[in-house]
């Protein structure tokens, strides 16, 4: 597994086990030091009062806590004297429902009987590849120059072989009425990512790298995999391979 798929996948595992806190304590705020111990067990080969800490990485502990907040899943509580405290959201119901419908780790977790301890091999295994790979807080940043805006060329073949694949991805996808009626949310995610992403390409002056990425290429990802083995995996292929090459292009100018 490279680090790319591993920073992708690895800090849901985390936010899996924060969450099992909120569902143990009745939905109560909680300590940033309470979330932090909130998946431990004894370890009785290290001694009698010794205890194991499965989220034992802080910067996967702080990447799964910003994923959950930027998911609308937890909010943070700041104080001016006391520990910082997190709580789950008004719509966190909501939200654990959406996260079981459209990504597979909560999906697994939520349709197993033993799901702690199926979470507990799967993070001890999540701790050792994230040491194998030596993942460090570089790894973790997005650097703040990908969202720099950069003076979009219109008539480029880059700019508009992205917008016609992009507009016929979304021609195709709003065609498909299963893809409606069993993935309602992800849907609306995809097609609103990608109507955005071409109206921005067709009417404002300058675009970001991680813009096209976050609108264009992580939506395209999805909905690809969806559609994968019918006919329209191939307009939706066509369209990821627009982005990423528009992406390569955008990258050349960023080091101009």
């Amino acid at each position: 597994m490279d680090k790319k798929k591993f920073l992708e996948n690895a800090p849901l595992y985390y936010a899996l086990a924060i969450m099992t806190l909120f569902k143990t304590n009745g939905g109560r705020a909680a300590s940033e030091s309470e979330v932090s111990v909130c998946f431990i067990e004894s370890d009785e080969s290290s001694g009698p009062d010794e205890f194991y800490n499965y989220l034992e990485e802080p910067l996967l502990l702080a990447k799964a806590l910003e994923w959950l907040q930027n998911n609308e899943v937890i909010e943070f509580l700041e104080d001016d004297f006391g520990p910082n405290i997190y709580k789950p959201t008004d719509i966190y119901s909501d939200k654990i429902e959406f996260l079981v419908r459209n990504i597979d780790v909560f999906n697994k977790y939520y349709s197993i009987a033993n799901s702690t301890d199926w979470l507990k091999i799967a993070i001890s295994n999540v701790n050792k590849t994230y040491n194998t790979l030596k993942i460090t807080e570089e790894d973790l940043r997005v650097p703040d120059r990908d969202w720099e805006p950069l003076p979009l060329e219109r008539d480029s073949d880059e700019i508009q072989n992205a917008i016609r694949s992009v507009d016929a991805a979304v021609e195709a996808i709003q065609a498909d009425n299963g893809y409606c009626a069993k993935m309602p949310e992800e849907r609306d995610y995809v097609l609103t990512s990608l109507t955005a992403l071409s109206n921005k390409l067709k009417d404002m002056e300058a675009i970001s790298v991680a813009y096209v990425r976050v609108f264009g290429l992580d939506p395209l990802e999805k909905a690809f995999d969806r559609f994968k083995g019918t006919a329209k995996e191939f307009v939706l292929e066509a369209a990821r391979e627009s982005i990423k090459e528009l992406i390569k292009w955008l990258f050349k100018r960023m080091s101009e």
